[in-house]
Formats: C-alpha cells, sequence, structure tokens
C-alpha cells in the first residue's frame, strides 16, 4: 500500500521560511518539562510542556502549526519587558502568566494580537489551547508545580530530523530547494552510505522489470549484479562530498534499437540482446560504438533505480560511480 504523506500549508510556509533562511526551525522544540496546575476543585492537572529556550524557540513559539493538542503547551521564560504577539497565528490561544508558582493572570489570545503583557509581572507564560482553563476549572490564583526539564537525547533528535528528511525526500524535495546546510547534510550521509550498501546486498540479481516507477525506455528485463567496490572522498573549498563505486554485470536482457534501414530508407526497429550489444556485436556492423550507447544507458538506469529507492540520496554530496565488469 502506498504511503500518502499530507502537509498542510502551515508546513509548506515553515519549509518557505527555512528556504529564504528566516531562522524558521522545526517543533517540537526538544527540550520539555510536565507541569502541574492545582485547579479549583484541588486536583492535578498536568501539562506536557515544550520549552522556548533558545532565541529561535522564543520567537517562533506556536507559530506555523495547525494547532495544539489537549493538555499540551508551549512554556517561555519571562524576559525583562516581554511582550507577546500573534501576528501569523493560525489559532487562538490561552496564555497563563505565572509568578511565584502561582497563576497571576489568564489572557486569552486571538490571531493577529500585538503587544500581549500582563498588568502584573510574570516570571513565566505557557500558552495552551483555547479553552482549556474552562475545561479544566483553571483560574488566577491556583498554584503550579514545576517539574523537571526532559532533555531530549542528541540521538532521538537525530531520528526525528531523519524522519522528517526522509518524508520530505520522499516528497521530491531536495537539500537546495531545503536549503540545508552542510552540517545537516553531513548528519544524513552516514545513513545514505548505509543505505545504498544495503540495497545492493538485498538480492543476488537485480530485474530491472522489478521498478516499473523507473522509466527504462525500450530496455526489457534486464538482469544485472551490483556489487559495492569502495569509497573515496572529495573536498572543494566549501563542502566535503564522497564517491561511492559500484560495479555491475550485466547477465540478460533485450533492447529494442532503431538501426536498421531498408532500401527505400525506413527505420527499422530489430531486437537485440543486451549483453551482445554490450560485448560489441554491433559495432562493426553498423560503424559505430552502439556497445558505449547502450552501456551509458544502462548505467542511468541503475543509477535511477538506486536513487529511486533511496530518496535521502537528493538531500547529500554522494555521487555513484558505476563501472560495468
Amino acid at each position: 500500500m502506498k504511503k500518502v504523506i499530507r502537509i498542510t500549508e502551515n508546513d509548506l510556509t515553515r519549509i518557505v521560511k527555512r528556504v529564504l533562511n528566516e531562522n524558521v526551525i522545526d517543533y517540537p522544540f526538544p527540550n520539555r518539562k510536565t507541569i502541574s496546575i492545582i485547579n479549583n476543585e484541588g486536583k492535578n492537572v498536568d501539562v506536557d510542556c515544550e520549552l522556548a529556550q533558545t532565541p529561535e524557540e522564543k520567537k517562533q513559539g506556536l507559530l506555523y502549526r495547525d494547532g495544539i493538542e489537549d493538555n499540551c503547551g508551549v512554556l517561555f521564560d519571562s524576559d525583562r519587558n516581554s511582550a507577546y504577539h500573534m501576528v501569523d497565528m493560525a489559532f487562538p490561544i490561552e496564555m497563563i502568566f505565572i509568578n511565584g508558582g502561582q497563576i497571576v493572570e489568564i489572557i486569552k489570545a486571538q490571531p493577529g494580537q500585538k503587544n500581549i503583557v500582563p498588568e502584573d509581572s510574570f516570571a513565566m507564560n505557557l500558552e495552551v489551547k483555547d479553552g482549556f482553563c474552562k475545561q479544566n476549572n483553571i483560574s488566577v490564583g491556583n498554584n503550579v508545580l514545576l517539574g523537571d526539564v526532559i532533555n531530549e537525547s542528541v540521538d532521538k533528535r537525530k531520528e526525528k530530523f531523519l524522519k522528517t528528511m526522509i518524508a520530505l525526500a520522499d516528497m521530491g524535495e531536495t537539500s537546495k530547494t531545503l536549503g540545508l546546510s552542510e552540517k545537516e547534510m553531513s548528519m544524513l550521509t552516514p545513513y545514505v552510505i548505509e543505505a545504498i550498501k544495503k540495497f545492493i546486498k538485498s538480492k543476488e540479481v537485480f530485474n530491472t522489470d522489478d521498478y516499473p516507477e523507473v522509466s527504462t525506455g525500450t530496455y526489457e528485463d534486464v538482469k544485472f549484479t551490483l556489487k559495492y567496490n569502495g569509497i573515496d572522498t572529495y573536498k572543494s573549498h566549501n563542502y566535503e562530498g564522497f564517491d561511492i563505486y559500484i560495479d555491475f554485470n550485466v547477465l540478460d536482457g533485450v533492447v529494442d534499437l532503431p538501426i536498421v534501414y531498408d532500401e527505400l530508407g525506413i527505420e527499422v526497429i530489430e531486437q537485440h540482446n543486451v549483453v551482445d550489444v554490450l560485448n560489441g556485436s554491433l559495432d562493426f556492423e553498423y560503424n559505430n560504438d552502439m556497445s558505449y550507447e547502450v552501456g551509458y544507458e544502462i548505467r542511468e538506469i541503475i543509477y535511477n533505480i538506486i536513487e529511486i529507492n533511496i530518496p535521502l540520496k537528493r538531500m547529500v554530496n554522494v555521487d555513484l560511480v558505476l563501472e560495468k565488469i
């Protein structure tokens, strides 16, 4: 069953702004904590909070999202003279201002509002779904229990980044369209190299007919083997790249070639065995380098088969060097 990836308008806006280098970052933010609000009934209401700690996280907040889940929120530490804005926000929220472990003010904020500042001083602002306070019987004066920060591991963050990039690659995005930095591409490179090696080992014999999504022109039922033959690193003044060497051997297959003309000058299509053509069977007969042309076209087909099965390759500086044996 083909996987369908849905992308929202806010996702597209976020991607476009990343391409334009407008410091748009991915969410959810990596650091979290769970806080508890003691409501008017004396019950604990837990809120899973993303922590807006860096300047970029504080600036972005809940922008470029389509909503927020129940009992989830973004928690801001107060800066001096902090003011909050709802410009470009897609949905209303509630801002719960906290000081000294107690709620000092609750403001219902609407998209487009600017310069939102509570009357009382505050140390934190918790932004939650609109209607959260009424639904949970929360009001000014309720106490707030602050939990410990949950720091997401580096491996976990890399895993999320990888999944996001794979999804975008499946949609046809590339490192250029997303404006990925060299650091971001270098994070993906080991996964791509390992995926290529794994694909090469996945079959003893490959067949072009098994990949209908790859255009093969007039070639049919081309069987071939692949063998990993090493990797070279190259560097330019501003980036690092890799050449992966792959040996391929064509075992069988047919190709229709327009190479015979009758006495009336009409082009005739003839079917030939690919292996014979690669071995030069037509080079002398038709006074051309047909073996080279067919070899080049088969390289392109194999290249496309590998790339369509590893779309993440479009996100990195990894080139395939295919050599016929």
